[in-house]
């Protein structure tokens, strides 16, 4: 692989792919392995500044070093072909941001900006059919990346709320920690926008994704 060709969108990808696979013991022995620190050594001192960075022009100092390809996914744990020096903010993004450390079926994004915070999530209950007898599957192939959506609370609690297209087709649901964690912030008083981010591939097949953005209403809720 050529370095030159690497973006922070195609390390994001990836990483954004490996919440989906999971923790693997191996890669934890790897990490603490003498091969791995000593590699990791010698590639931050024969690259002391960002790669990613540097293609913008900006010298910030490298603080860590990053697998392109995760071991997790099959990528050579000690290649320096498949490794890439990277500055603290860079490497924030590629794992705070995408939320490497966040169970599977729970919130997968959280960012905090300004007065909003961002969760992004599989979307489930995609391969069910809807009470009418049409199929979420079949559904969801018409939706567009950015398109909004919006939840629909089917249950007087907060464990069962379906996702809907504006045109009122239901294409799944909120996983229950997501939905009451959504809907909790949307009683205290914020708002939430519901965005379809499209198809992401993972070893297992492939999900669906949505992103809700909760921010504040005119006047910020009391606390």
């Amino acid at each position: 692989m050529n370095k030159q060709d690497v973006t922070r969108e195609m390390l994001q990808d990836m990483a954004f792919r490996d919440v989906f696979k999971g923790a693997d013991y191996s890669t934890e022995e790897i990490y603490s392995s003498n091969e791995w620190r000593q590699l990791k050594k010698s590639y931050k001192k024969q690259n002391p500044f960002c790669e990613l960075c540097l293609k913008d022009g900006v010298q910030n100092k490298s603080k860590e070093v990053h697998h392109i390809i995760p071991i997790i996914q099959g990528g050579e744990p000690l290649s320096v072909d498949n490794i890439i020096a990277l500055c603290q903010d860079c490497h924030s993004g590629m794992h705070g941001e995408i939320g490497i450390t966040l169970d599977e079926n729970s919130v997968k994004d959280w960012i905090e900006n300004g007065l909003k915070q961002r969760y992004r999530f599989k979307l489930d209950g995609v391969n069910e059919k809807n009470p009418d007898g049409t199929d979420r599957s079949t559904i969801i192939q018409k939706c567009k990346k950015g398109e909004l959506l919006k939840l629909v609370n089917l249950a007087e609690d907060y464990y069962d709320v379906g996702v809907f297209r504006e045109s009122g087709e239901q294409i799944g649901v909120l996983d229950h920690d997501v939905a009451f964690r959504v809907f909790s912030d949307i009683e205290d008083g914020y708002e939430a926008t519901v965005k379809f981010m499209g198809e992401i591939s993972v070893p297992k097949g492939c999900v669906y994704v949505i992103e809700i953005e909760v921010g504040f209403l005119e006047e910020m809720p009391e606390t």
